[in-house]
């Protein structure tokens, strides 16, 4: 398959481990398919934004690594159509 690299290349190309490629990939902050018990496919476009977005958590002091949820913040007890006004938050009222 043209334009995808499998885990090992993707380590190599990141300057990773399998292991770190591996996890990423299982935990959703790197995209990929899976296409054997073991084995990963990974397309070179999403092997860059990984890469860009490392940079920019390390370029600007992000220590925990996070994963955008499709269907935004869970907050514990509101129902999930009200929306949070985020101006409450950072006590501008």
């Amino acid at each position: 398959m043209q334009g995808y690299l499998t885990s090992p290349q993707a380590a190599k190309f990141l300057s990773l481990s399998r292991a770190a490629i591996t996890k990423a990939l299982r935990e959703g902050r790197l995209r990929g398919q899976k296409v054997g018990p073991r084995a990963w496919m990974i397309q070179k476009s999403d092997l860059n934004a990984f890469k860009y977005e490392r940079a920019y958590k390390k370029l600007h002091g992000y220590t925990k690594s996070f994963t955008v949820k499709k269907h935004g913040p869970k907050v514990r007890g509101f129902n999930k159509d009200v929306d949070i006004d985020m101006n409450l938050q950072t006590g501008d009222r």
